[in-house]
């Protein structure tokens, strides 16, 4: 698997063919300087560049609607639990991404990439939702790391 360039490159892996599990492995995304460092370097230049309001407060909320939906997919023990009450709740997650675009609170590229990971045959099992989890939550983790280098300039 080639290191992705730019957040282009990240959107293009999800887009190849194959589910979540299968596209976004941790190898890909969770090293330093690959996919979600990317995306995370992407989102602090986005403010700038793209004049959004995107601030890490809108990642974790977004994290945050992602993983409370991890909580009613999977039980304990890592059985199905609310297999309804979740397909509901994660086809909401794409109208709170177009507000989010609408109100210029996220970057383009971030709702495209979005988009894509959430799109029809990205995520067909509960282990591909639990790999979106995951990304996010390395891209914070990046966020973070690259934030306060930022501010220590």
């Amino acid at each position: 698997m080639k290191q992705p360039e730019s957040i282009e490159d990240v959107i293009s892996q999800i887009k190849s063919n194959g589910t979540l599990k299968e596209v976004l492995t941790p190898e890909y995304f969770a090293r330093n300087d690959w996919a979600a460092h990317k995306v995370a370097k992407y989102i602090i230049d986005a403010k700038r560049k793209e004049k959004t309001e995107m601030k890490v407060n809108q990642l974790r909320k977004f994290f945050e609607s992602v993983k409370s939906l991890e909580n009613i997919l999977v039980g304990r023990k890592g059985e199905l639990k609310d297999v309804e009450n979740f397909s509901h709740k994660f086809y909401m997650l794409f109208p709170e991404l177009a507000y989010a675009k609408g109100r210029r609170l996220i970057a383009e590229k971030f709702y495209q990439l979005m988009k894509e990971a959430l799109s029809d045959g990205k995520v067909k099992f509960v282990e591909d939702y639990k790999i979106l989890v995951e990304f996010l939550s390395a891209i914070l983790a990046y966020h973070k790391m690259e934030s306060e280098t930022k501010t220590k300039e």
